[in-house]
This record gives C-alpha cells, sequence and structure tokens, in this order.
C-alpha cells in the first residue's frame, strides 16, 4: 500500500528522489502519468513519485498539476507528502509549494532545499552551490530557468505571498529550533547530514511529517522517519555495451563528456539539423547513425551519442531556425526530437543499458518509447541513479543524471559500477 506521495516536477529529480527510497529497499515507482490509477499499482508499492513534468510551464499551470495530483492521492488515503523541489530552485518552487499546500488541507510546510551530499547548502535563507551563491554560479545563466537571487525567501516571494520564515540551530527552542510562529513555509538552514537528521527529528517531534518539501537530500532521512518497509530488491548486472546520451548543455556534462572522449570513448555528434530541421530531411542521416551505433554495439562498445558542443553553438542554431518561437518550446522540441532518435537507436541496436544526462533528454526517450514510468533501484553517487524499465521487446538498465551534477569521470564510474566492479 502506498503510503507517501512525492510530486517531482522533472524526470532526474524524480529519479534522484526516488532513489533514496529504493536504495533502502523500499518499493518505489516513479511516473510521468498524472492520471496515473493508484488502484492498478502493484500492492508492494509504499512509495509513488509522479513527475509533473512542470519546471518549465507557467506557474499557474504547474500549480494545476500539483493540486490534481496531490487531491486524487488524498483520495485514495495516502498519509504523507513530499514536494521535491530542485536544488538549484529552478522552476516554479513558490506556485507549487503554494499549490501543495492548497491540497495537501495543511497549515505550514517545512522547506528544506539543500542537498549537502551534492554540495547544495542552504545559510541563512542563502543558497549556495559550494562556496558560491546559487545566482553566481552558472546557474544564474540558464537557458531556461536563470536564476537571479541566492536568497530563497525571495525566489519564493515571486510565486507565493506565503509567509516564509528562515530558521537555523541559532535559533533557541526545542529539538534545537525555535516556534515557527505564524508561518506557513518554514525554510531551514542546512549544511550537513547531521542538520538533515536534526531537521527530521525536530520535524517529528512536532507532528509535522504530513507534509514536507526540499530536494533529495531530505528524503534519504523520511523511511525511517515514516517508518516505511523494507523489502530485498535485486538490480543484476546489465551484460551488454552502455550507450550515453547527453542532451545537456550544463558545464558539468560537458566536461565530463570531454573526459570520457580522452579516455577513449567513441562518440558521435548528431548534425544539428537533425536536433531542428523537417524530419523528413533527416530520415537518412539517422538510419546512417543507427547502423553505426548497432555495428558498434555488436562489437561491445561502449558509444556516446551527443548535440551540439556548447550551449552557445545550439542557441544559435536553434534561434536560427525558430526566431519567433519560445525559448522553452524550443528545447522541448529538441528534447523531443533527441528521444525519437534514441528510440530507433534502440530499436536497431543491441545496447543492454542507456546513461542519459539531462533530465527533458530522459522523458524525451520515454515518451518516444511510450513509457510512462520506471523503477529506481540503486544510486551511484548523490543524483546518478540507476533504474529499470521494461517494454515488450526489451528489457533497459537506464542510468540518469541531472546536467550539473557528478565528478568529471563520472562516465568511468557509471561503467565500472554497471559491470560490478565498484560496489
Amino acid at each position: 500500500m502506498i503510503k507517501l506521495l512525492v510530486i517531482a516536477d522533472d524526470l532526474t529529480g524524480a529519479n534522484d528522489t526516488g532513489v533514496q527510497f529504493a536504495k533502502q529497499g523500499i518499493a518505489t515507482f516513479v511516473t510521468v502519468d498524472l492520471d496515473v490509477d493508484i488502484n492498478a499499482l502493484p500492492s508492494d508499492l509504499q512509495v509513488l513519485v509522479v513527475d509533473t513534468e512542470s519546471r518549465h510551464l507557467s506557474p499557474d499551470e504547474a500549480a494545476r498539476r500539483v493540486i490534481k495530483i496531490a487531491g486524487s492521492a488524498r483520495e485514495h488515503g495516502i498519509a504523507y507528502f513530499y514536494k521535491k523541489t530542485d536544488s538549484t530552485l529552478r522552476g516554479n518552487v513558490g506556485a507549487e509549494l503554494d499549490a501543495a499546500l492548497a491540497a495537501s488541507g495543511n497549515r505550514a510546510l517545512a522547506f528544506i532545499p539543500a542537498f549537502p551530499k551534492a554540495g547544495r547548502y542552504t545559510r541563512n535563507g542563502l543558497q549556495y552551490i559550494g562556496d558560491k551563491l546559487l545566482h553566481l554560479t552558472q546557474f544564474g545563466s540558464d537557458p531556461l530557468e536563470p536564476i537571479k537571487s541566492s536568497s530563497v525567501p525571495e525566489i519564493l516571494g515571486l510565486q507565493t505571498r506565503r509567509k516564509v520564515t528562515s530558521v537555523s540551530l541559532s535559533d533557541t527552542g526545542g529539538c534545537g529550533y525555535g516556534p515557527f510562529g505564524d508561518a506557513e513555509i518554514i525554510l531551514f538552514d542546512c549544511q550537513n547530514d547531521s542538520d538533515l537528521r536534526r531537521i527530521g527529528a525536530c520535524l517529528s517531534g512536532r507532528d509535522m511529517l504530513s507534509l514536507t518539501s526540499g530536494s533529495a537530500g531530505f528524503a534519504e532521512v523520511l523511511p525511517e522517519l515514516l517508518q516505511l518497509p523494507r523489502t530485498l530488491q535485486d538490480f543484476g548486472h546489465p551484460e551488454g555495451p552502455l550507450l550515453i546520451i547527453n542532451g545537456s548543455l550544463n558545464e558539468v556534462s560537458l566536461r565530463q563528456v570531454a573526459c570520457a572522449e580522452k579516455r577513449g570513448v567513441k562518440t558521435f555528434v548528431l548534425a544539428q539539423e537533425m536536433l531542428s530541421g523537417p524530419p523528413h530531411k533527416t530520415t537518412e542521416q539517422i538510419r546512417n547513425l543507427c547502423s553505426n551505433l548497432a555495428r558498434e554495439a555488436a562489437a561491445g562498445n561502449d558509444v556516446i551519442v551527443r548535440s551540439a558542443a556548447n550551449r552557445e553553438q545550439l542557441d544559435a542554431l536553434l534561434l536560427k531556425n525558430d526566431i519567433n518561437r519560445d525559448i522553452k518550446d524550443i528545447y522541448r522540441g529538441a528534447s523531443e526530437r533527441l528521444g525519437r532518435i534514441v528510440f530507433e537507436i534502440l530499436r536497431a541496436a543491441s545496447f543492454s543499458s542507456i546513461a542519459v544526462f539531462g533530465g527533458d533528454t530522459l522523458i524525451g526517450i520515454l515518451k518516444a518509447m511510450a513509457i510512462t514510468g520506471i523503477r529506481p533501484l540503486e544510486e551511484i553517487s548523490p543524483g546518478i541513479v540507476v533504474s529499470r524499465m521494461a517494454d515488450v521487446t526489451q528489457r533497459l538498465s537506464v542510468v540518469s543524471k541531472a546536467g550539473g551534477f557528478g565528478e568529471e569521470d563520472v562516465l568511468m564510474r557509471i561503467t565500472s559500477y554497471l559491470r560490478g566492479k565498484n560496489r
């Protein structure tokens, strides 16, 4: 029986939150289906994670989606809710927290956006990436959701009028935190995993666990707090080559791909018109790409497929071809096109697993394959998740990673992990 509903706004975020439960032996399912039939889900499930795909939508539409799925969950008797947000505060964070409060019927919620294991911290109400204020990092120039402030209350205040109170251990009171007064969103400072556990104990002692929110970091402490039952899960080791798809133009992902290329992983660069030109004019290019990749897979070789070499190159191409379209629609269209190309590759070539950089790319692949759900199983490192998805013709292990996560040699770590050499 499902005890906890997690609502995320993108797929990699849904996965890196769902795996916090799965890696502890708690049966978890991630879906992109807003109309998911909760009664039809397997009876062993304890955690349902729904990706509303709302990060790049209008605030009103994002809120509507949150209210819809939360309302359905309440009707089915689900007792606990976790509103997952991006640790870099992209998307409609204020609107979705507001909607979660409205739909749940709660008076207040705790908000813990820090993810210490991934180097994301909250100090005095300000969000940091490592030792840098959030808006001074590359996320300040994100092409879809640029972050212009590091003040969490200020970011929330753009989309909600609910009262936000920032608290830290310097406050005095029960369990190390002072009274929350009439605050509706209680923002917790957090710099390490000990803080996460301390916050959890505080919320448990104040009976405030029915609605919580934040990054994948706080999700890791929820299984013990909610006493979720655990079972054994068998990951196994996929036999065969790995297909790596980089649809992210985050500087971190670009460096990771470059590192793998230097170590000899063969790379196929998509012709730029394949992501933006008329589909019928690229049929032959896609056919040739699939043929080449089939040969590589048959030889047992891992390969990388990537788009442009840098953000400026792709921006110039997409804007040239779609000058009058909204930038979010342009990127969404490119992700969907890439998803269809990957689907064709998987039909033609025998890869046993795929690694996907970027949530928009992963959702494009699932849409092309008509798959609405996956099961997270294990975590290679923070934000890097191994899942399983299946259709009628094949079972694939999927490694998903948000663009900004991971060390430079992450692809080497992924391949070692999948083959059982680093566990």
